[in-house]
């Protein structure tokens, strides 16, 4: 989504609704708006009956919500170490897969908590093998059961880039300057969302509708 296409939007809504549009302001809110939007997609922990928090989100349930999020998700090889960690990409947010590759076959590796670890390390039952390996999630690293997995392939959501609209003076106003800019991740479907939060952290609360309703008007006038 163009940085830019969603500043004159901004601007033109705040405008036309008598409120205080600046490059600092807007700047400052675009980041906050998009990862409110991003973790209305990505969706909460749900709470199991006992009140604990699952680790199953709603980001996958609807096609419409993987649409919204198919930019942040990335797939790598994790190198796994002797002692059965990986280093955690910088940029996690949540594991969507992993997967180990076992005589040319792909076995899912399955999520434990913590908590539950020893019941499994402790179990001649559920150890932990090639065929049924599981991982934990610590700091900054992945545990893997058993410990010799060497490698993984990772898919998971990473974080959204931080928008800016970078700009020169010219004439002593702003323009816009694509080089020194970071333009939205999100899909350009999902502008209407992203600038009604924006607006809204600006003073500005209209509804989404709304917002489509200035694009057309944009669209029609170039203004």
């Amino acid at each position: 989504m163009n940085i830019n296409e969603v500043k004159e939007l901004t601007e033109l809504i705040v405008n036309k609704n008598n409120g205080q549009w600046s490059v600092a302001r807007f700047n400052q809110a675009a980041p906050s708006a998009v990862w409110d939007w991003f973790n209305i997609c990505f969706g909460q922990p749900i709470l199991s009956k006992n009140g604990n928090q699952s680790n199953d989100m709603i980001w996958q349930s609807t096609e419409k919500l993987s649409n919204n999020l198919r930019p942040f998700v990335k797939n790598i090889i994790l190198q796994v170490d002797s002692q059965g960690k990986a280093q955690r990409p910088s940029d996690f947010v949540q594991t969507s897969s992993i997967r180990f590759f076992n005589d040319k076959k792909q076995t899912d590796v399955r999520f434990v908590r913590d908590n539950n670890l020893g019941g499994y390390l402790d179990s001649a039952l559920l150890e932990p093998t090639k065929k049924y390996p599981i991982y934990c999630i610590y700091d900054n690293y992945l545990q893997f059961y058993p410990k010799d997995l060497m490698r993984v392939s990772f898919t998971y959501l990473r974080k959204p880039a931080t928008p800016v609209w970078g700009y020169t003076i010219v004439n002593g106003r702003p323009v816009y300057d694509p080089l020194t800019s970071t333009d939205v991740d999100f899909p350009d479907e999902n502008i209407n969302e992203i600038t009604s939060r924006i607006v809204s952290l600006m003073g500005i609360n209209i509804r989404e509708p709304q917002v489509q309703q200035y694009a057309q008007v944009k669209m029609q006038t170039g203004s």
